[in-house]
């Protein structure tokens, strides 16, 4: 497992704030986090993986936004 880096970013040094913890790992060990297994349609699937290419987002974005959209409603 590789080892957490403890450097700040250029943004981060300039606003003179550090990270919080959960900013600083990933979502599998975050623990606002839950991994699912979620089946979808494939096509749709594909396209929004071809849509996020060059983002800074992944699918599990996607299907939070949605959740918290459908949980307000």
């Amino acid at each position: 497992m590789p080892k957490k880096s403890n450097v700040m970013t250029a943004v981060q040094v300039a606003n003179g704030k550090k990270p919080d913890v959960a900013s600083t790992r990933g979502k599998r060990s975050n623990p606002k986090f839950r991994q699912v297994s979620i089946l979808v349609e494939r096509e749709p699937y594909d396209e929004l993986r071809r849509r996020l290419i060059g983002t800074n987002r992944d699918a599990s974005d996607i299907v939070n936004e949605l959740i918290k959209g459908w949980v307000k409603k």
